[in-house]
């Protein structure tokens, strides 16, 4: 059950509450509202508290956050890459609102006139495609690969989920239902993999523990500290 409590320099802060967290969680969002997780067990008066205890960090990651630019200029008209399999393909229109369209390995956007590339409208319609994009890339391609490389390793799982997450690039429930994110059609092959590898190893190995290292290395060539420090230069966020 979520419950939203006005805190004094954060506005509404949403708190859940769920069956599997073991510790409290806060988490800032790309828009930079603030969750809370709390142990089914833990009251709220609890989360509150941990929250106000938090409340610099909290303002430093906020402050981050808006910050940072959504989205870089783009050329135009012009092309760029959308995604690794599409192009962005900005047109000047003579109509008075944004339209966007797949055509092939061409994402085509109209702009009106008077609207630049950077424009806040413009930026966030790109951003709509873009996910729009992915999550058809993501569909024809990473439920085969997980299929693949479950196969080849010998491992079993339950549901595959494709997700836009801001934080988390892949999870693995209890009952082995892996959750992707459709952003990792953003990132290199090999990566793609590590990441599939990394979550499929979690259905033998709940946790990081030496275990689940051993057999991640073992799947990778004993590579796979080198493909996590590889991977944290990607951002779900940076599109």
């Amino acid at each position: 059950m979520n419950k939203a409590f006005d805190i004094e320099g954060l506005g509404k802060v949403i708190i859940t509450k769920n069956r599997q967290a073991k510790h409290i969680r806060i988490t800032v969002r790309a828009d930079a509202s603030v969750r809370v997780t709390l142990p089914a067990g833990t009251g709220y008066n609890q989360g509150l508290y941990f929250v106000k205890k938090k409340l610099p960090w909290i303002k430093k990651s906020i402050l981050k956050i808006q910050e940072k630019p959504a989205v870089p200029s783009l050329r135009f008209p012009g092309r760029n890459k959308l995604t690794p399999l599409h192009e962005l393909v900005l047109e000047k229109t003579t109509g008075t609102t944004l339209t966007g369209q797949i055509n092939g390995e061409a994402v085509i956007i109209g702009v009106p006139e008077g609207f630049t590339p950077d424009h806040a409208e413009v930026s966030a319609f790109i951003r709509f495609m873009t996910e729009k994009v992915l999550r058809l890339e993501a569909g024809s391609y990473l439920q085969g690969r997980v299929s693949q490389l479950a196969g080849e390793y010998g491992f079993q799982y339950g549901r595959i989920t494709l997700r836009n997450m801001t934080s988390r690039w892949g999870s693995c429930s209890a009952a082995n239902n892996i959750s992707l994110n459709i952003h990792l059609m953003r990132l290199p092959e090999h990566l793609r993999d590590y990441v599939i590898l990394h979550e499929l190893v979690h259905t033998h190995e709940k946790n990081h523990g030496p275990a689940f290292w051993e057999l991640l290395n073992r799947l990778t060539h004993n590579r796979a500290k080198a493909l996590q420090k590889e991977m944290r230069n990607y951002s779900t966020l940076n599109y």
